[in-house]
């Protein structure tokens, strides 16, 4: 994901050096959520805000009106807790994709504010499993080691409408937040396993379900804007 990032960066710096062609009718915008990256910095708690799920947006335009517009976030973590000193560790370790794809239109501009609408395509995808283990001994019976894995998938794809607001700096670089309505429907799978010493076979279980859902985002997810 780093390299990932640096490539990007890489690309965006070699674009704004080379500045923009006045006479082609393409222009392009790529935007960095600068929440997530301060809060990475600087180790600031965003838990609190509700941020849009995405790290990096490419929009393409068209005589800067009609533009595509394109989206992806990847968010990973992995945490282990041997404080209990158990024979398996305490884990957990989430994932999560989120993608878009839609179509944007500047809908009106004055002086260094342009206002935009889009309506997007949207698809989300988790996975979070935890372990652990404990271990139990009655007198006089063995020591007893019990193993237990839970997984937890989500799949969800729908789509968003909503609004944002452009504050241009100067021609490439510009800051930009937006107001999306979304509406996603997900299938959710739990899974469960249960292991203990002594025990032949594993107790499995799995749950399905389905849910459907909508809300507004606030504003709160700042981009920076380069323009080229």
């Amino acid at each position: 994901m780093k390299q990932l990032k640096v490539v990007l960066a890489l690309l965006c710096l070699t674009s704004f050096v080379r500045g923009q062609d006045s006479t082609s009718v393409l222009s392009h915008e790529i935007g960095f959520n600068t929440v997530r990256i301060l809060s990475q910095i600087a180790q600031i708690n965003t838990n609190n805000v509700n941020q849009l799920p995405y790290d990096v947006f490419y929009n393409l335009y068209y005589k800067d009106k009609v533009g595509l517009r394109l989206g992806a976030g990847i968010l990973t973590s992995y945490t282990e807790d041997g404080i209990n000193k158990q024979e398996f560790p305490v884990t957990t370790t989430s994932n999560h994709v989120n993608l878009r794809i839609g179509v944007s239109y500047n809908y009106a501009s004055y002086k260094w504010v342009t206002l935009n609408g889009f309506v997007d395509y949207i698809y989300a995808g988790s996975k979070m499993e935890s372990a652990s283990s404990t271990t139990t001994q009655v007198f006089p019976d063995p020591i007893v080691t019990a193993y237990n894995k839970t997984s937890t998938t989500i799949r969800g794809a729908g789509f968003q409408i909503g609004t944002g607001v452009k504050f241009n700096i100067n021609k490439r670089i510009a800051l930009y937040a937006e107001l999306p309505f979304v509406f996603i429907r997900e299938k959710i799978k739990v899974d469960n396993i249960y292991k203990e010493t002594g025990v032949e076979k594993d107790v499995t279980t799995r749950t399905d379900s389905r849910r459907f859902g909508s809300t507004f985002i606030l504003p709160a997810t700042i981009y920076f804007v380069l323009r080229f």
